[in-house]
């Protein structure tokens, strides 16, 4: 099965109503769910990326809520590459470029997770 691995950016557009690509985000998950392809993201990312927003500005616990009922009603799976890995794939992008640890984690991921594509 080919996966797509969606990370937070298009979960963001996709749980936001009034986001400015949430309508075409909602329209390209659709036309990509109906080749059978699977929708994927990095449990640890998205929760990582979660607790990290609601940290910074606790108001924003509703956001986080919507984006944990989006990957539910779009049955986006949240898988588990082993953790330890997936730190020594970070740290390995990390030599590699000045990208925020939040990113590499998706990256890393999606690499971890075998995704054909990364929706971003």
């Amino acid at each position: 099965m080919v996966r797509v691995y969606l990370e937070l950016s298009v979960l963001i557009a996709l749980a936001n109503q009034f986001d400015l690509f949430h309508n075409q985000t909602k329209e390209s998950l659709d036309y990509v769910k109906r080749f059978g392809f699977e929708l994927a993201s990095c449990k640890q990312a998205v929760e990582m990326d979660l607790a990290i927003g609601v940290a910074k500005r606790p108001l924003r616990v509703t956001d986080a809520l919507k984006i944990l009922e989006a990957i539910e009603v779009y049955n986006i799976k949240l898988l588990s590459p082993h953790s330890r890995t997936l730190l020594l794939l970070v740290n390995e992008y990390l030599k590699e470029t000045p990208l925020k640890i939040g990113d590499l984690l998706h990256y890393a991921g999606a690499t971890l997770l075998n995704a054909e594509y990364l929706a971003s």
